[in-house]
């Protein structure tokens, strides 16, 4: 009879080993090997008490059979369980080194092949047109100095000059001027100038050269006033002074030196003319001196009727005792500018009494209405080049006229009236007086002066309006607020040829 062999020597020659796969069988035997509770099963009562009775694992054998099995606890088992998943990550394949070096091959074989067809391409001859000759160049990239180097065109090289302009060496200058399809290419690109197929190519004479030459001092020199024009009732900025700045330079292989300019400069120019609006428009321009005053407010209701407008040519000092009035001008739509601050004539005045003449009255009329504005009206219509150049930069325009209504003599209103309406031209600006005493006639005359110039076709405007109606006239001082730009510097004296063009 076979002897058979104890229960628990069959159960002993059957314990798996721990062994690493490497495949998914083996999380499933390692899972096997668990006790179920740690598979994520509910462990049954039985097993409960088998599993935790003194902490340990007995598998039961009937009594007086075999001999007990190794009993494992839970701290072996789970570091059974760690040397497992250690064991297992040591053998998992990685790969990817492998790949990259597989990459960095494909890229340097790829860059290898293009260079390669790169350079077969270079040596392909191509077909170019110089001066008007076809010419088959080499190879591909041929630059525009090889093509000179090749073709050797009848050209002459410039000379190199000293910094006075005088020839240094003959020949020493540039070997020649090139063009590409009609494009400059200069010799210092020729070397790196790549031309293709067709291109055409034509070379000139080359140019003169400055010898190198060391900087020395700078130097500044201010712009002069230059009043420019004999006739007109508009003064006016038509160029803002800029100063000219030079600079010493000494030729290093002649030892001559110049005085080069480094920013050239302008003189201020003050313009004296009439006002032509374009294409001949019917434009006229009336003007109150010497306000504000009690008659201000009739003035402002005259012209509302007939929808006519007209500029305000205020005294500081009038305003500064009078504020409503000048606001109610501003606020009727009219225009509002400097008659000086108390009636000064100019042209007696000292550079300082000048200054603060204008610059009091431009700031009370900005600091009562909020009005800006760079323009006068002179009295007595004096004005030279002197009180320009007192201005300090002030003033941007001084407006004359060409009708006076002569009513500071009170002729009456008819004789008023026909003082402002002699004639009729477009561009003109009539005088008449807002204070400075009794102006019932003006009041009287005022309606029939709009209706003589309205009959005729003519609109009322502002000054400003009439100014900007002028294409020769610039929009910054049409607008009558014109300052100087910050680049811009105001003369100190007067050019020596500049026109005597002043009104006594």
């Amino acid at each position: 009879m076979a002897k058979q062999k104890p229960r628990h020597m069959a159960q002993r020659g059957t314990r798996r080993e721990a062994v690493p796969a490497q495949d998914a069988s083996f999380e499933a035997w390692r899972d096997d090997d668990l006790p179920r509770h740690e598979q994520g099963e509910e462990p049954t009562r039985e097993s409960d008490d088998q599993l935790h009775a003194d902490d340990s694992f007995v598998d039961p054998l009937p009594a007086g059979e075999g001999i007990r099995t190794p009993t494992y606890s839970r701290q072996q088992l789970e570091s059974d369980r760690r040397r497992r998943e250690e064991a297992l990550e040591g053998v998992r394949p990685r790969h990817h080194g492998r790949k990259l070096l597989a990459i960095v091959l494909v890229l340097v074989a790829l860059g290898a092949a293009l260079g390669l067809c790169y350079h077969v391409w270079l040596q392909i001859p191509i077909t170019v047109i110089v001066d008007g000759k076809q010419v088959r160049t080499d190879h591909q990239g041929t630059t525009v100095q090889t093509l000179f180097e090749q073709t050797q065109p009848d050209v002459t090289a410039g000379n190199l000059l000293s910094v006075t302009g005088d020839v240094l060496t003959q020949g020493g200058g540039d070997a020649y001027e090139a063009t590409v399809n009609g494009n400059a290419v200069s010799p210092s690109d020729a070397s790196g100038y790549a031309i293709k197929a067709n291109d055409q190519v034509s070379f000139q004479n080359g140019s003169d050269v400055t010898e190198s030459y060391t900087v020395g001092e700078q130097t500044t020199v201010q712009p002069k006033l230059r009043m420019e024009g004999n006739e007109g009732v508009i003064f006016y900025v038509k160029q803002w002074g800029k100063p000219t700045v030079t600079q010493k330079e000494t030729g290093d292989q002649s030892g001559q030196s110049i005085d080069a300019v480094v920013s050239q400069g302008q003189d201020l120019v003050v313009e004296r003319a009439n006002v032509h609006p374009a294409d001949g428009q019917k434009l006229v321009a009336l003007t109150f001196d010497d306000g504000p005053s009690e008659y201000t407010q009739k003035y402002l209701d005259i012209l509302n009727q007939y929808g006519a407008k007209a500029t305000f040519c205020e005294l500081g000092q009038q305003i500064q005792e009078d504020p409503d009035a000048s606001k109610a001008v501003v606020d009727a739509g009219m225009q509002l500018v400097s008659h000086t601050w108390d009636h000064q004539q100019l042209t007696r005045c000292t550079a300082e009494q000048v200054k603060s003449e204008l610059d009091q009255s431009f700031q009370e009329i900005q600091s009562v209405t909020g009005v800006t504005t760079t323009t006068l009206r002179q009295p007595y219509g004096s004005m030279n080049a002197n009180v320009w150049l007192y201005s300090g930069g002030s003033m941007s325009v001084a407006a004359f006229w060409t009708h006076d209504s002569e009513d500071w003599r009170r002729p009456g209103p008819d004789a008023i009236v026909a003082n402002c309406t002699s004639y009729f031209q477009p561009g003109s600006i009539i005088l008449m007086h807002d204070g400075g005493g009794n102006r019932d006639q003006d009041v009287d005359a005022l309606p029939k002066i709009i209706q003589a110039w309205q009959a005729q076709g003519y609109t009322f405007v502002t000054l400003s309006e009439l100014l900007d109606s002028d294409p020769d006239i610039p929009d910054d001082i049409a607008s009558c607020q014109a300052t100087m730009p910050s680049d811009a510097v105001w003369p100190t004296e007067i050019a020596s040829d500049s026109a005597n063009n002043a009104i006594p």
